[in-house]
């Protein structure tokens, strides 16, 4: 029996949304916070950190260090040179079913803030984050999807031509995501277990965040 690509192609799709639906968290890990960390210049905000951390004891202390083994899950988000409302992500590490929490969170924090969106790392995305992008394009109906402007595409695929097996080009990447909701990120703010620290100017009042 011949088997089209099409039918190839959506067993894949099916079997990437089940296998993310079966890995999403939705629950922070017992003795755990949202840590977020927020860097900038002037009053604007440039850089943001998210941290899934692992509390020793279940105590929070602002000025312990944080040993790499306490980090559950990590992603980086850097405002975009051409549009203050693109976020570029990188530095993205999970274990254990976290990755698709530590991305919703990262969207809803910037809806809350009326920060836009995010887009992939221009520079490299592992396969794991393309399966992780193609559940957010093809399955998520609450993901917003705006299509890049023109020129980034391009620079995009500049970029790809000159590198290496992380920067080939899918379509999935060439979006900014967004969600529209807060559900998640304020039920762990409402239980108190988001924590931040404000590296940038004092302009910006610590309550803000």
């Amino acid at each position: 029996m011949k088997i089209s690509k099409q039918y190839l192609d959506r067993l894949i799709k099916e079997e990437i949304k089940k296998e993310l639906d079966e890995a999403m968290q939705t629950e922070l890990p017992t003795n755990s916070i949202l840590k977020i960390y927020v860097d900038g210049y002037h009053d604007q905000v440039h850089d943001l950190r998210f941290e899934i951390q692992n509390l020793e004891n279940g105590v929070y202390d602002e000025y312990k260090t944080i040993k790499n083994k306490d980090i559950i899950s990590t992603l980086s988000a850097s405002r975009f040179r051409y549009n203050e409302d693109i976020w570029e992500l990188s530095n993205s590490r999970s274990e254990h079913g976290y990755g698709p929490l530590i991305y919703d969170l990262m969207m809803e924090f910037l809806y809350m803030k009326k920060l836009g969106g995010v887009t992939p790392d221009f520079h490299g995305v592992s396969e794991e984050a393309r399966n992780l992008y193609k559940y957010y394009f093809n399955k998520r109906d609450d993901v917003i999807k705006t299509k890049l402007p023109d020129e980034l595409v391009e620079e995009r695929k500049e970029i790809a031509d000159r590198g290496g097996k992380d920067t080939y080009i899918i379509e999935e990447l060439n979006y900014v995501y967004s969600k529209k909701s807060t559900k998640l990120i304020k039920k762990f703010i409402d239980k108190d277990l988001v924590k931040i620290t404000d590296y940038g100017n004092r302009k910006r009042k610590k309550n803000e965040w």
